[in-house]
């Protein structure tokens, strides 16, 4: 019921962000960046709300603007443990600085805030612009230590448990594009980085090409989940949770092919197993009417 006006242009934010970014976005969940805001609405509409989120390009907005993000609670409550786990991490760090310094190791390019970043982080954000909506300032910062998308690192850190994951990432000397924690106990890798060559990329699927001095992890910039099965030089391979959401798969030295994708069986199976009892039901009907006659 609301008019179309305010919806036929881009959001004036949209000019600080580029399409296929990774975007965290403060406002929507503030447990990721704590601030106090109080928006001044003009009534009590509903309508106010949603062209703010418009304003903003909150998640609902700017996935169809083509920006993925990262850290949102859904409001289905369909999140993945790890991804709730890592929010709340983030938002119990005493530290601007320190928040950058995983929200970098995560990947992320682009932190949009509703309140401006301490002076701590001048060195690892550059802000891309400002806007004000409903008396709420907006604040858009593209995070210069990003981690790639895709890397192999050689400085690995075991973590056997959440905190000293966080422990680990806000430590001084681990750096977000070279350094990587990952969950379990084992001997620490200190070893450097590796090359990575792409050779094919999907949706649900990885292929690369590896070549190191030293054994490394692999990271990709992707929330572990368990229907993810990988292979290295054909040779099956766990998958691994880095940097407390990441997906991870442990590389020998050397030169290798690594290939990782969304193992789609279990759903075949359960498609198929639906699609018997469907027929057996059919069967059972048919010959109950049968009976009946």
């Amino acid at each position: 019921t609301d008019s179309s006006a305010p919806y036929r242009e881009a959001p004036a934010a949209a000019a600080s962000l580029h399409a296929g970014e990774l975007v965290v976005h403060g406002g929507t969940d503030p447990s990721v960046l704590p601030a106090s805001i109080s928006p001044d609405y003009p009534d009590s509409s509903l309508l106010w709300v949603q062209r703010r989120a418009w304003a903003e390009v909150y998640p609902l907005i700017g996935v169809r603007l083509g920006y993925r993000y990262d850290l949102d609670r859904s409001p289905e409550g369909l999140d993945s443990f790890l991804t709730l786990v890592a929010s709340s991490a983030v938002s119990q760090l005493d530290s601007d600085a320190q928040r950058l310094q995983v929200l970098s190791a995560l990947g992320i390019d682009v932190l949009i805030a509703n309140r401006a970043l301490d002076s701590s982080v001048e060195a690892g954000a550059t802000l891309r612009g400002r806007d004000r909506n409903f008396g709420v300032g907006l604040w858009i910062y593209g995070l210069d230590q990003r981690a790639e998308e895709v890397r192999l690192v050689g400085d690995v850190r075991p973590a056997p448990l959440v905190n000293d994951a966080v422990t680990a990432m806000i430590a001084p000397d681990f750096s977000p594009r070279s350094s990587a924690v990952m969950a379990g106990d084992f001997e620490r890798l200190r070893g450097s980085s590796g090359r990575v060559e792409v050779l094919a990329r999907g949706p649900e699927s990885l292929r690369v090409r590896t070549r190191s001095a030293d054994e490394g992890v692999l990271v990709w910039q992707r929330s572990h989940l368990p229907l993810y099965r990988a292979t290295v030089d054909g040779q099956d391979v766990p998958t691994r949770v880095a940097n407390l959401t990441r997906l991870a798969v442990q590389v020998p030295p050397g030169e290798h092919e690594v290939r990782i994708w969304v193992d789609r069986r279990p759903t075949r199976l359960a498609f198929g197993l639906s699609l018997v009892g469907l027929l057996l039901f059919g069967g059972l009907a048919a010959r109950g009417r049968r009976l009946d006659l």
